[in-house]
């Protein structure tokens, strides 16, 4: 089976270069500034709500001639298009937080901007050089960004499109699972994945003390481990099962009741990643709703589990109904794997 994908690659730009990227983000600040002030104006004084379109009409010509912008303007056409996606994320307000100095460095570019040769990526007049672990010159790069961290590092990020051919590799057949806090993966064969805790906030207050750029570090690293565990993760479930159904977990109330628990968790993520790997492994993806599949019982249907916050303790329990003894994310999982089971069969 042949699969056109896209993927974003991501290479860190090396050091010498940082200056040139740095030169451009005062320019990218002051496109969002006015496109952010022209959208509020016509709000308030025309009624119009403009489209990256509309915006792009005000933007012409100002990338030619004397005092021109040295962005291209598929850079000030994609600053367009995220302002707009922002402002419908923001349910239409007419006026979105200006750029300055302090925010994040952010160099986006369109089709047929960036081209890689002899080691370099070219953007307009400017040759920048990468750590090239992907072998760029493979791919034909579509649209991306420049990206600063924190602490002031550059990367390109690339969308690339990449056909291959992959068959189905899993042999362990089909499986539910169940997300959670105090387990993070259960599966419905009795398989888990222990919850890893990233935050250490002795090592945060350590670093805290020393100074923000320290600080800073520690949460890169924070985020490289979660990253990591969650590809390595991913990769195993999508090629060790041919059939796959996750439990819908709502990531946002998690977060809301649980903080950095939930953040660390990680439960959108990993359903995001699931969705590509299985498709790129052959496998089949299923999201299901979690509704009741605690206190239900596999075995005979009956709800009689234990429910709610104040019995979260109780991981063991035994059905009145049918005698069976389930272990709690276990029974949960299975009930999970009944459902997607269900959906697939009337499809």
């Amino acid at each position: 089976m042949i699969i056109l994908m896209i993927l974003t690659l991501r290479s860190k730009v090396k050091k010498p270069y940082y200056k040139k990227l740095n030169r451009l983000v005062p320019e990218v600040n002051f496109v969002w500034n006015y496109i952010n002030s022209l959208s509020s104006y016509m709000v308030i004084n025309r009624r119009t709500w403009l489209s990256h379109f509309d915006i792009n009409y005000y933007l012409a010509g100002a990338t030619k001639g004397d005092g021109a912008l040295r962005l291209a303007f598929t850079s000030l056409s994609e600053i367009a298009k995220i302002y707009v996606n922002r402002r419908q994320q923001a349910k239409n307000k007419h006026i979105l937080r200006y750029r300055g100095n302090k925010s994040p460095g952010w160099i986006p570019f369109g089709p047929k901007t960036v081209t890689y040769k002899e080691g370099y990526i070219r953007y307009r007049s400017l040759k920048i050089k990468i750590f090239d672990s992907y072998g760029m010159d493979k791919f034909t790069i579509k649209t991306g960004n420049f990206s600063r961290d924190p602490l002031g590092d550059w990367y390109f990020n690339a969308s690339v499109e990449i056909l291959e051919q992959y068959g189905p590799v899993g042999n362990l057949g089909e499986v539910g699972i169940d997300m959670g806090l105090s387990t993070w993966i259960t599966c419905s064969n009795g398989q888990k994945f222990e919850t890893i805790k990233f935050f250490d906030v002795d090592r945060l207050n350590q670093a805290r003390s020393k100074s923000k750029k320290h600080l800073q570090r520690e949460y890169r690293a924070i985020s490289r481990k979660r990253r990591d565990y969650l590809h390595k993760t991913s990769t195993t479930l999508a090629k060790s099962y041919n059939f796959l159904v996750v439990g819908d977990l709502c990531s946002k109330w998690m977060v809301k009741e649980y903080g950095n628990m939930a953040h660390d968790a990680s439960f959108y993520n990993l359903k995001e990643k699931l969705k590509y790997k299985t498709a790129k492994f052959g496998s089949i993806l299923k999201l299901s709703p979690e509704a009741k599949t605690t206190l239900t019982c596999h075995s005979c249907g009956s709800e009689e589990g234990p429910t709610g916050k104040d019995k979260l303790k109780i991981r063991e329990w035994t059905c009145s109904s049918c005698g069976s003894i389930h272990d709690r994310d276990v029974n949960a999982a299975k009930n999970i794997l009944a459902l997607g089971r269900q959906s697939l069969a009337s499809v």
